[in-house]
């Protein structure tokens, strides 16, 4: 192959793009195989490796085709026209073109061959700024996309004329983006926004693209998902978001963050933004995105994990996070934030905050409050006990755990100190101060060896018992004085108002698992114990008697089976009161005596001597 004309180099044409040029001004047709033998690779021309080829036999400069032509300058990045460029930013091998740029190619000042333009092989640009034209790589004849390893500089494969392609016509605010790129490329001015002018291209367009997505709540941010033209319009809201300046940001970063619902919908889609701008390098640039961020943040109470490398101030000094707020506490993760919660600065219910920041203020007051609990031995020594007798206050309910303790320090039993201090004045009331303690008296500690501390405390707060003095200047609960008759326990102090257990089943006639029901659904209540024994009120007991009635007694009262009183009483439509279950089984049905006596004489006819008492426990008994 000889090259005998060798047209003159255009401005911005790329090196690939003369050679096509070239050999087409020399008769020949496009081959790239027969270009290979006379060293020309159209791979090589394309990422501007092999351009003596076209010094040797064209008329061009080397030093312009360098300038034109993409060519690798790092790992994944290309330079072209000074600018720096990322590889999925360039178009190789795929023929696109302005159907204007060609046309004014043929009659312009300097008519000649049609050529092709650096900027279009840059993916960003979809449309000619010069022409207000829709960038095309398409032939209308047979609807395939173009490539330089077929066909003509400027024709198809299937032979027509590309140049006669019509453009397809934008709005000129449509080619905001693309003059923005296109004015870099061929050296124009600077844009007048500091934001893209302080990055490189490529990360000028990533940018863009990035802020498009926000721009738009629900555009995924995995740009490779997104149609060319979409990613076009994408930028172009990025764009009008970087004229319009830093508060247009925060802003679009305001809406994406309403419109996810969910703030952890927020992480995913703003974490490879964040990731992108803190792999910035340490610019002006970098500090304005960062501060964008950190003005969004401190807005909504966020922040990140570890600022300090971050080149930019902290959102706010008066709020912390979580990890802050845990070396404040000296807590680790799981406890500070049970802590928190528990202190209701946190949240715990719904979506949980993406590093959620708190009140500095209030974490402080938390951990005054962590530092004021006393744990078991300390309470000990203040009521003037052992650690297993403040263990079985706190067990049973007597003395109050902190919830707050708890929390911090899981297992650990922990008490507020106003809590342990109060106990004492709980239990004494209208006791009688005196100097020392009385003949016949007993401190509480000392009686609650008979009896058991819990129960003793139980009974004593629930006015079962008075203590009848409190010795002046000693120290917790062994300043209560109960008096002989005081701390005695027996039957016979509690036979008239109170009953056992044994006695109020006899008193109602019912079986052990039937009272047993009685006490677990609520029906009765046990208010007191004496060693194993458990204490039902009297009174309790007596007006249950007289409200309700079993089937059992019904059946003795009818002379009949219970399964022909449930029959009886299930015709007159007269439902029990209470029942409950045990072992799959209704264990006991109780009726209100009113109800029975209102029904009860329709339901059977009595013998002469028998009396319907059903205003009372038993007809014989008259209870």
């Amino acid at each position: 192959m000889y090259f005998p004309l060798r047209p003159r180099h255009r401005l911005h044409e790329p090196a690939h793009g003369y050679v096509l040029r070239l050999v087409e001004a020399n008769g020949y047709a496009w081959r790239g195989c027969k270009l290979l033998q006379v060293g020309a690779n159209l791979s090589g021309l394309a990422n501007g490796t092999d351009l003596e080829f076209a010094h040797r036999h064209g008329q061009a400069d080397l030093e312009q085709l360098a300038l034109f032509t993409p060519r690798l300058c790092g790992s994944g990045r290309y330079r072209l026209c000074g600018q720096i460029l990322h590889r999925p930013q360039l178009v190789f091998g795929r023929k696109r073109f302005c159907p204007g740029c060609w046309a004014e190619d043929r009659v312009g000042a300097q008519a000649g061959s049609p050529h092709l333009r650096c900027w279009w092989s840059v993916a960003a640009v979809t449309a000619c700024p010069f022409h207000l034209t829709r960038l095309t790589d398409r032939c209308l004849a047979c609807g395939r996309a173009g490539n330089f390893e077929s066909g003509g500089l400027t024709a198809c494969r299937c032979g027509a004329d590309l140049t006669g392609v019509p453009g397809a016509g934008v709005e000129s605010e449509a080619v905001l983006v693309d003059a923005y790129i296109v004015g870099r490329l061929v050296g124009l001015p600077s844009s007048g926004i500091p934001i893209l002018d302080e990055l490189t291209l490529g990360e000028a367009i990533v940018l863009l693209q990035r802020l498009g997505c926000i721009a738009r709540p629900g555009t995924t941010i995995r740009l490779r998902d997104i149609a060319p033209l979409d990613r076009a319009t994408l930028m172009a809201a990025g764009m009008e978001m970087c004229i319009l300046g830093e508060q247009a940001v925060e802003a679009a970063l305001e809406r994406y963050l309403d419109a996810t619902g969910r703030t952890d919908a927020f992480k995913s889609a703003l974490g490879s933004f964040y990731s992108w701008v803190k792999g910035l390098d340490h610019s002006l640039a970098r500090t304005w995105l960062m501060d964008r961020l950190a003005a969004v943040f401190q807005v909504r109470h966020f922040q990140w994990a570890e600022r300090r490398g971050d080149g930019s101030h902290r959102p706010t000094d008066e709020r912390v996070n979580l990890r802050a707020a845990g070396r404040l506490l000296d807590l680790s993760h799981t406890p500070t934030r049970r802590v928190l919660e528990t202190a209701g600065l946190l949240s715990a219910e719904g979506p949980r905050r993406i590093r959620h920041t708190v009140d500095r203020g209030r974490v402080m007051e938390v951990r005054r409050l962590l530092d004021r609990l006393i744990d078991v031995p300390t309470a000990s020594s203040r009521l003037g006990i052992n650690a297993k007798s403040v263990l079985a206050l706190a067990s049973g309910g007597i003395l109050p755990r902190s919830h707050l303790g708890r929390q911090a320090f899981g297992n650990a039993t922990m008490f507020d100190p106003d809590d342990v201090d109060a106990l004492p004045g709980r239990l004494t009331r209208s006791a009688i101060p005196v100097d020392r303690m009385p003949a016949g008296g007993r401190s509480l500690p000392a009686a609650s060896r008979t009896f058991g501390m819990v129960e003793l405390c139980q009974r004593i707060l629930d006015g079962l018992m008075e203590p009848c003095a409190v010795i002046v200047g000693e120290a917790g609960l062994r300043a209560i004085v109960l008096g002989a008759e005081g701390h005695r326990w027996s039957d016979g102090m509690c036979r008239d108002t109170h009953l056992t257990l044994s006695a109020a089943r006899r008193r109602l006639g019912l079986r052990e698992a039937t009272m047993a029901g009685l006490l677990a659904n609520g029906h009765l209540h046990t208010v007191g114990a004496a060693g194993n024994r458990k204490l039902v009120r009297s009174d309790i007991v007596e007006a249950f008697a007289v409200r309700y009635i079993s089937t059992s007694e019904l059946a003795r009262i009818w002379r009949t089976s219970t399964a022909v009183v449930l029959r009886r009483l299930n015709s007159a439509n007269c439902l029990p009161a209470i029942e409950f279950e045990r072992a799959g089984r209704i264990e006991q049905r109780f009726f209100d005596r009113a109800t029975i006596a209102d029904i009860g004489r329709g339901l059977v006819h009595p013998k002469p001597g028998d009396h319907l008492a059903l205003g009372s426990a038993s007809p014989n008994r008259g209870l």
